[in-house]
């Protein structure tokens, strides 16, 4: 009886939304390069990603 009123209570309690409240929109992300390539062949596939991105208007910098 207590365990079916701690799981009611809890699923009353307990927050419904998939993201919290305090997510403040940021986005981190990971990219990975074979081990020579250049200075010049990152900062080329970084624009490319960023231009990807801030393409959405959902988006802002």
């Amino acid at each position: 009886m207590a365990a079916g009123a701690l799981v009611a209570f809890s699923f009353t309690s307990m927050p419904k939304g998939f993201l919290p409240q305090e997510d403040q929109g940021y986005l981190f992300a990971s990219v990975q390069l074979p081990e020579a390539a250049s200075l010049e062949r990152t900062e080329a596939v970084m624009t490319q990603a960023r231009k990807l991105l801030m393409a959405n208007p959902r988006w802002r910098m």
